[in-house]
């Protein structure tokens, strides 16, 4: 059974706040998302789960879109980076950093984490842990 544990939600209700107040403010364009490579999960299910997370929130933001800089040439307007602190077969834990524009200072996000305990971690655990991170992070869209 999957059991998704949102990490740090008191701290983000006051820091979040602060959070959307204190850092750069985007202008609606390119979001290029930037997923771990190398990481003991599944890597192409966790990124598509995490790029579908960041379309269905964005389908309603005129403005928009998602992007790969290095194939459109054209700078993001934000850059969000998915970094994961646990990676394991029962368990997986992570934030989002994001920089609008790209190379402002980073914002960082609380931790997200979905962990089973009678079986191994499945892909289909990734669509919840990327909607989980959405929630808890004060992206600018």
């Amino acid at each position: 059974m999957l059991k998704p544990v949102i990490m740090g939600l008191c701290l983000a209700a006051e820091g979040l706040g602060m959070q959307a107040a204190a850092g750069p403010v985007a202008v609606p364009g390119g979001i290029d998302l930037i997923c771990p490579v190398g990481a003991s999960v599944d890597d192409t299910a966790l990124c598509a789960a995490m790029t579908a997370a960041i379309a269905a929130a964005i389908a309603d933001r005129p403005g928009w879109h998602l992007q790969r800089d290095s194939t459109t040439g054209t700078p993001a307007s934000l850059r969000i980076a998915l970094v994961l602190t646990r990676a394991d077969t029962k368990s997986i834990e992570g934030h989002l950093e994001w920089s609008a524009p790209p190379g402002a200072t980073a914002m960082t996000a609380p931790s997200v984490a979905v962990s089973t305990i009678d079986a191994p971690l499945s892909a289909s655990a990734y669509p919840d842990f990327a909607r989980g991170l959405l929630q808890v992070s004060a992206l600018p869209f």
